[in-house]
């Protein structure tokens, strides 16, 4: 049984900002002003650079391959190696499941600061956040778009509400009057190791081509989606983070669990519970879109046998049931394993590295006359070469040397799970096929 093709263009846009808008800047902009200080907007902009970069590498393999797990497709057509593939997409399996975890965990903040609620039962709100999200991604995939539809224009309206306010109608006595340009304490390493916390606010696009076998028209409507919101989500960012730190010292909102609302309670007065609406509703549909996304990866390397055929099976909604039960089983462990920075940390490792995969996949691919004959959307050349796959390429190296000793061991001991697990299944295909033939051999002698 085949997916459904219900999600339209606009549907996808709202899809690309929903997933962006609560991944990061309602979740981790207080840990991220903790290190970058007032210089937050530059992180903002330094990760905006690399996401645009690849962004455009994946509008152009989009129009090509029209598959699920499009990462493992991407590289494989570029490598023909099926181990690299695998562990690239295993990598950004276990980023989808803990950007899941980690949004279910600033959930759980807002939802304690709005509502009322002690520490101790953070875990829980979490956990009924991702098996509520999962349940709505078992419904289907025209109910998961429906709610992120809702859930991102709340999210936009509440980041705009700081926006606004804090630009035009901030009192005098509440303005940090903040030098923008003003390095952390760490200098521009700061603003460095900044990047490397609200990059994770760029996590997500890439998840709009795992939904390509979902989306209508999706040689056209992909890249348009991807692009368009990248950059609305880009601009928001900017404008929130300077505002952010116009209204509230980079201190006072690394210290709070619900840095926005912290800020909201400073400029709407009465009406600063919208910013915790909104933020619930961002990091809700978050945690539903990873969860799916997560699932969609899975099937997609079951259908081509990268996996086991069971996480192929789609119930009558057109869901991946199984693959979308592993996911949230897999999201509910890593609540109790990491801490949310820690778990925001090695999903940023294991997306560099994917982006990385990705932007040299598309030099590689674009040298083969096939690649040139069948695309539908090229980014721009110069010499012939993606000049933007180019620039992805170098910056995703720069900043990943950037990355902790104890990040780094984290991401290899988890890429080298996704190899044991590529070996073993291989192994067990091989297996399964000499038995088959071995059979086959009896039955004709």
């Amino acid at each position: 049984m085949k997916l459904k093709r219900e999600i339209n263009l606009p549907e996808a846009i709202l899809y690309g900002v929903g997933i962006l808008v609560g991944a990061g800047i309602y979740s981790l902009i207080g840990i991220a002003a903790g290190v970058a200080g007032n210089a937050l907007w530059l992180s903002f902009a330094l990760g905006a650079f690399v996401a645009i970069c690849t962004v455009f590498s994946y509008a152009e393999l989009s129009g090509i391959i029209n598959r699920d797990a499009v990462e493992y497709h991407y590289t494989k057509k570029a490598f023909s190696s099926p181990v690299l593939s695998f562990i690239i997409s295993w990598l950004l399996i276990i980023a989808s499941i803990l950007v899941a975890s980690t949004v279910s965990i600033a959930f759980a903040g807002y939802f304690s600061g709005f509502f009322g609620g002690s520490p101790q039962a953070t875990q829980a709100i979490a956990i009924l956040l991702i098996l509520a999200m999962s349940s709505i991604n078992y419904l289907g995939i025209k109910y998961s778009a429906l709610f992120n539809s809702l859930a991102s224009v709340l999210a936009i309206l509440g980041l705009l509400l700081i926006v606004v306010f804090g630009f035009l109608f901030v009192p005098p006595a509440v303005t940090t009057h903040a030098n923008f340009f003003e390095l952390p304490p760490l200098g521009f390493l700061g603003v460095i190791s900044g990047v490397s916390l609200i990059f994770f606010a760029y996590i997500g696009f890439e998840n709009l081509a795992n939904l390509v076998e979902e989306i209508q028209n999706p040689k056209h409507n992909l890249p348009k989606a991807l692009i368009i919101s990248l950059l609305i989500s880009t601009i928001i960012y900017i404008l929130v983070s300077i505002s952010a730190v116009n209204i509230a010292t980079p201190a006072e909102l690394a210290s709070t669990n619900a840095p926005l609302a912290f800020v909201g309670s400073r400029i709407l007065g009465s009406f600063s519970p919208l910013i915790s609406i909104s933020a619930l509703f961002a990091t809700a549909s978050s945690c539903l879109i990873f969860l799916l996304a997560a699932s969609r990866m899975i099937y997609g390397m079951a259908e081509s046998g990268a996996l086991p055929k069971v996480f192929f099976s789609v119930n009558k909604n057109g869901t991946p049931s199984f693959a979308l039960m592993v996911s949230t089983i897999a999201a509910l462990i890593s609540l109790f394993l990491f801490s949310m920075t820690k778990a925001a940390e090695i999903a940023n490792l294991s997306v560099f590295i994917a982006y990385l995969a990705v932007n040299i996949s598309l030099i590689v691919l674009s040298k083969r006359a096939a690649h040139q004959k069948n695309t539908v959307f090229s980014s721009p050349r110069v010499f012939g070469i993606p000049i933007f796959a180019f620039l992805g390429a170098l910056s995703c190296i720069f900043f990943l040397a950037f990355f902790s000793v104890e990040i780094w061991a984290m991401g290899i001991v988890f890429a080298a799970s996704g190899l044991l697990l590529c070996f073993m299944l291989g192994r067990f295909r091989i297996y399964g096929r000499r038995r088959k033939n071995a059979a086959s051999i009896a039955s004709h002698a």
